[in-house]
C-alpha cells in the first residue's frame, strides 16, 4: 500500500474529481511548510489547466511478448539492438541521465531481500535526458528453474559486446546525472563491468552529478526520494509513478522498463533546477565536497574491513568470562538481598539478560520508584511497562537515597554484565563466520558495511549493517589491514568549527581556536545563550575555558558538537 509520501504532491484523479494529497501537520512539523505551499500551488495550477506533462519517449533493447516480457534473442537481433544503443549515445545532449534497477540475490531469513551493490543483478539499465530515453534490458522479471532471479537477456558475446559500448559512454567524460548514481548505482556498474570485462576494468565516471546529493545540499531538513523531490521543485504534472513501488514490485518487464525511462527523464529535468538553486545559494563547494565523500563510501564499502579472527576469539573468549563473573557478583547480591536466585518462576534462574527478572528484582523486590530525575518517557516503555534502560539504571545510581549495600551493588554488577554482553553480542560474535547471523561476507572473509555520504551532515559519514563508526576503541584490534598494507588512524577534535571558522570568516571562533579555548562550549553559548553558561557542570574560568563539562552542560555541548 502507498504511503502518504508516496501519494504526497501526486495528481489523482477519481471519477471528476482532482486530487492533490498533501501534508497536514504543518504546524507541528515546521519543515514542511514550503513543501506545503508548493503543494497548494501545485493544484492550483492543475486545476485550472497550467501544469503541463509530456512523457519522454521510452524505447528498449529488445522486444516484447503480449505478457510484457522480453526474452533473449538471435546473434543478429543483438547486433541490430548494440548498432541502436551506439546511435543513441551517439546523439549530442546537454546532459546525459542514468538509472539502474536491480535484484536482490541476497535474503533474510524472513525472506525479505539485502541490497548490496556489490552483489545485486541489474536488470536493466535506462539513460537518456528529459525527452529521450533509452532502456537497455538485462535480466528479465520472468523466472524459470535454472534461472530464479531472471531470465539473462543477452549472449556472452552479446554482453561483452554491450559493456564495451557503455564502458565508452561513460568514462568518454561527458555529463552523468543520475539519483544516488554516484554511489548505489555507481556500485552495481562497477560489479557489473568488472564481472563482464575483467578487474582492470574500474569504472570512474569522470563527470557526475548527484541530485541526491544535490537536494541534500538544497533541502537538507526533507525526505531525499526522487519522487518527493520532483514534486517540490518541478512546474510540470509529474505521473505518480513511485506510488506503484514498481522497481519491486513490477509484474513484467514492460512495467520496469516504463519506471526506468520515466526516472531517467525525470531526474533529467530535475537536475538543472537543483544546480540552479546551489548556485544561487553558493553552495558549489559543499556539493563537490559530498561528491568527493561519496567515492569515499564507495572504496569502504568495496574494499570492506578484515577481521583478525585470533583477536576477535580472544575478545569472545574475554568476555565470556567477564559475564560469568558479572553474573556471579549480581547472584552475590541477591543472596545479600535475600532474593532467591531460582525464584524466578518454578525453579527458574535469575537471567541478567531477561528485562522480566530485572524488572522483577528493582520493582518487586526492591521497591524502586521510578528515578525523579527523569521524564515520564524514560521511565515507561511503549507498552506500559516500568524500563530497565541503561538511563534508569545510571539515574540509580546518581541517586543519594540509594546507600552502598545490595541494591547498589546489584545495579553496579547488571550494568558491567550488560556492558560486556553488549560488546560481545553486538561486535564480537556477530564477526564470526561461523555465527548464524555473521556480518562477514563468506566470499571476501570481510565485512562490507554500508557506507553513505547522503543521511548525514555534509562532510559528514553514516553506517550501517554493520555500525563500525562506534565500534569501541577497545575492540579495534579485532581488524587489521590486509598483507603488506597499514591502517592509520587520524582525528581532528572540532575539524568542522575550524572549517566553519576559516571558510567564512568568524572572528569569536578563530579567536577561539587561537588562544586555546573549547570551541565546542563555546558554540554551545551562541546557541543556547546564558542558559548554557549557568547550567551545572561549567568548568571554572574564563568563558570557553578548556575542561571538562558535565551535567546540564556536558548534554547541551554534545547537542551542538
Amino acid at each position: 500500500a502507498a504511503s502518504i509520501m508516496d501519494l504526497r504532491g501526486q495528481l489523482i484523479e477519481h471519477e471528476s474529481l482532482q486530487v492533490v494529497p498533501t501534508l497536514a501537520n504543518i504546524l507541528y512539523a515546521r519543515r514542511y511548510r514550503r513543501v506545503f505551499s508548493s503543494d497548494i500551488a501545485r493544484a492550483m495550477r492543475w486545476f485550472t489547466g497550467q501544469l503541463p506533462w509530456t512523457p519522454p519517449h521510452v524505447q528498449y533493447s529488445h522486444a516484447l511478448d503480449a505478457q510484457g516480457n522480453a526474452h533473449c534473442e538471435t546473434r543478429s537481433q543483438e547486433l541490430d539492438a548494440l548498432t541502436d544503443i551506439r546511435a543513441f549515445l551517439a546523439t549530442p545532449r546537454a546532459l546525459w541521465c542514468a538509472d539502474v534497477e536491480t535484484v536482490a540475490t541476497v535474503y533474510t531469513d524472513e525472506n525479505k531481500p539485502v541490497f548490496d551493490p556489490r552483489r545485486d543483478r541489474m536488470r536493466c539499465l535506462g539513460f537518456g535526458d528529459r525527452t529521450d530515453v533509452y532502456v537497455v534490458g538485462m535480466v528479465s522479471i520472468r523466472t524459470t528453474s535454472g534461472h530464479p532471479l531472471g531470465v539473462p537477456l543477452w549472449s556472452a558475446q552479446g554482453l561483452v559486446d554491450l559493456a564495451l559500448v557503455l564502458w565508452g559512454a561513460f568514462m568518454d567524460g561527458r555529463l552523468w546525472v543520475g539519483h544516488n548514481f554516484g554511489s548505489y548505482d555507481k556500485m552495481v556498474l562497477r560489479a557489473w563491468f568488472r564481472t563482464v570485462l575483467g578487474e582492470s576494468y574500474v569504472l570512474t565516471i569522470p563527470h557526475l552529478f548527484d541530485t541526491l546529493m544535490a537536494v541534500r545540499t538544497v533541502d537538507p531538513e526533507l525526505p531525499k526520494g526522487l519522487g518527493f523531490c520532483a514534486t517540490v521543485h518541478l512546474q510540470e504534472g509529474t505521473p505518480a509513478w513511485k506510488a506503484d513501488h514498481a522497481a519491486t514490485e513490477s509484474d513484467c518487464d514492460e512495467a520496469l522498463w516504463q519506471y526506468n525511462g520515466l526516472d531517467v527523464a525525470i531526474n533529467a529535468r530535475l537536475a538543472p533546477v537543483l544546480a540552479q538553486a546551489v548556485a544561487s545559494r553558493q553552495q558549489q563547494v559543499v556539493l563537490d565536497m559530498d561528491h568527493k565523500m561519496q567515492s569515499v563510501t564507495v572504496g569502504l564499502h568495496e574494499q570492506g574491513l578484515l577481521v583478525d579472527q585470533q583477536a576477535r576469539g580472544w575478545w569472545a573468549f574475554s568476555l565470556t568470562m567477564q559475564m560469568m563473573y558479572h553474573k556471579q557478583e549480581i547472584f552475590g547480591a541477591l543472596a545479600a538481598a535475600g532474593i532467591e536466585r531460582y525464584g524466578f518462576g518454578k525453579g527458574i534462574e535469575y537471567n541478567p539478560n531477561s528485562p522480566y527478572h530485572v524488572r522483577e528484582v528493582l520493582f518487586d523486590h526492591f521497591d524502586l520508584a521510578p528515578p525523579a530525575t527523569l521524564r515520564s518517557k524514560e521511565v515507561w516503555t511503549d507498552g506500559g511497562d516500568r524500563s530497565t534502560s541503561k538511563t534508569v539504571f545510571n539515574a540509580y545510581l546518581g541517586d543519594p537515597l540509594i546507600e552502598d549495600g545490595p541494591i547498589r551493588d546489584y545495579i553496579e554488577a547488571q550494568r558491567r554484565f550488560r556492558k560486556a554482553a553488549k560488546l560481545y553480542g553486538t561486535y564480537v560474535v556477530k564477526a564470526d563466520p561461523a555465527h548464524g547471523k555473521t556480518v562477514i561476507d563468506l566470499r571476501t572473509r570481510r565485512i562490507h558495511a554500508e557506507w553513505k555520504a547522503h543521511t548525514t551532515l555534509p562532510g559528514r559519514l553514516a553506517c550501517a549493517r554493520p555500525n563500525l563508526l562506534n565500534q569501541p576503541k577497545k575492540l579495534r584490534n579485532m581488524y587489521r589491514a590486509q598483507k603488506g598494507c597499514v591502517y592509520v588512524g587520524a582525528d581532528w577534535s572540532a575539524l568542522h568549527l575550524y572549517i566553519i571558522a576559516m571558510r567564512w570568516q568568524i572572528p569569536s571562533l578563530q579567536e577561539a581556536f587561537h588562544r586555546g579555548l573549547d570551541a565546542h562550549a563555546l558554540f554551545a553559548g551562541v546557541v543556547f545563550g546564558d542558559r548554557f553558561w549557568q547550567a551545572s557542570g561549567v568548568p571554572d574560568g574564563p568563558r570557553g575555558t578548556s575542561g571538562e563539562y558535565t551535567g546540564n552542560a556536558g548534554k547541551m555541548r554534545s547537542v551542538t558538537k
